[in-house]
């Protein structure tokens, strides 16, 4: 008997602990949020037509951009968190971070390959407005980053914003080996880009067959590895501009090589390495379509094998035939694209959009390629501050004529 009330105090106990564990991490996070988001200046930010001069980050802000990131992406690993240490049936912080998408938004299945492939997206249709003073419509395709789904807190709330502040139709997409379409096509994984860009140009295609006329100009928006992706798309020549109006980037590693380097040799700044650790294990906890902790032995023993005829053929067109990152093809660039940065950025380091400016004037795509340099935001912890001057690019495109290059 007293052995028995032992063993329920200690159950008590470290029930109790993991209750108290979940809410002290929360508070934390949420008070680094705070700090990170109303301690800096995210509206100092200035298109800079060069980038060679720009002097490296302090550690401070560094760990500044770390919180910043962790800010902006947190609230899904609380609810993540807290389900592992209680039961996700009565546990209330489950609840209070489940985000989801708002009745207009529908789960559509879209298909982009000869063989069954279909990505998983989420799309909500506006009707366009009678009236003399109507407004063109836009269509606004959403892409997440890596071991990200168009189901995190982010991308929910941007796509929110897109649809009720801008009136545009949107489709948030669920890359291969993301999210809904991972765990659909468990077998299918991330092509590292490759492909991704071929796929967003079916996505598009679907909104103006689907749409119709209400589809109007068609953006794509990527965030993280999600505007590498884009820029995958925006490579692919006559074939994007006849589909794309123009394309925008948040926090996108132009340079992918460099950065699965990076990550191989665990060489991401130390602020970032434990987040980056356990946002990966929590991606793969929640089986989006990552086989592997490891990323690096995934992309080796995975990815590269899976693919290794697409990559064969992508690389012959590359200007580099041992790069796979698209800003190697910049050259059949054909529609505008805006890369926004931050200088604070853990992951997507300043060195990205530096490649990506001498990719430009080496092809001479400077006119299409706009950069817009934010000081603090950290990895697309400034999305929603800088939404704005996504719109008015996009909508300065829209009123551009096609194939204008």
């Amino acid at each position: 008997m007293v052995l028995m009330t032992k063993d329920v105090f200690a159950s008590l106990r470290r029930a109790v602990c993991a209750v108290v564990g979940v809410v002290v991490l929360q508070n934390v996070l949420v008070y680094m949020a705070m700090l990170s988001f109303f301690c800096e200046d995210r509206v100092k930010a200035e298109v800079s037509p060069s980038l060679q001069s720009s002097s490296p980050l302090l550690w401070w802000d560094e760990l500044r951009g770390t919180l910043a990131t962790i800010g902006a992406w947190a609230a899904d690993g609380i609810a993540y968190l807290s389900g592992c240490l209680t039961s996700e049936a009565t546990n209330p912080l489950i609840e209070m971070f489940r985000y989801e998408y708002p009745t207009p938004f529908a789960q559509v299945w879209v298909p982009v390959t000869n063989n069954g492939l279909e990505l998983s997206c989420q799309v909500a249709k506006r009707h366009q407005e009678g009236g003399a003073n109507k407004e063109k419509n836009m269509t606004v395709v959403i892409v997440p980053g890596m071991f990200n789904s168009s189901s995190f807190s982010l991308i929910v709330s941007l796509a929110s914003l897109v649809y009720y502040q801008w009136r545009a139709n949107v489709i948030v997409v669920d890359l291969r080996g993301h999210g809904e379409t991972g765990r659909r096509f468990p077998n299918v994984p991330f092509s590292l880009t490759v492909l991704e860009g071929l796929d967003l140009l079916k996505v598009a295609d679907f909104a103006k067959s689907t749409f119709g006329d209400e589809a109007g100009s068609i953006c794509l928006l990527g965030v993280s590895l999600g505007g590498t992706s884009v820029l995958s798309s925006a490579v692919q020549g006559k074939d994007c501009s006849a589909l794309i109006a123009a394309c925008a980037t948040v926090s996108a590693p132009m340079d992918l090589d460099s950065l699965l380097v990076r990550m191989s040799q665990g060489s991401l700044n130390i602020w970032f390495m434990f987040y980056s650790w356990v946002l990966i294990c929590y991606c793969h906890c929640r089986n989006i379509g990552w086989h592997s902790r490891n990323f690096h032995s995934f992309v080796n023993q995975v990815v590269k094998p899976y693919y290794a005829k697409e990559f064969e053929q992508v690389l012959k067109t590359s200007d580099d035939p041992s790069k796979l990152s698209p800003m190697w093809r910049l050259k059949d660039l054909q529609v505008p694209l805006l890369a926004v940065h931050s200088r604070d950025d853990p992951v997507a380091t300043l060195e990205e959009p530096q490649h990506l400016q001498r990719q430009a004037k080496l092809h001479n795509k400077d006119h299409l390629v706009h950069i817009k340099l934010c000081e603090t935001g950290g990895h697309a912890g400034n999305l929603p501050s800088i939404s704005g001057d996504i719109h008015r690019f996009f909508t300065a495109c829209s009123h551009l004529p096609r194939n204008c290059c």
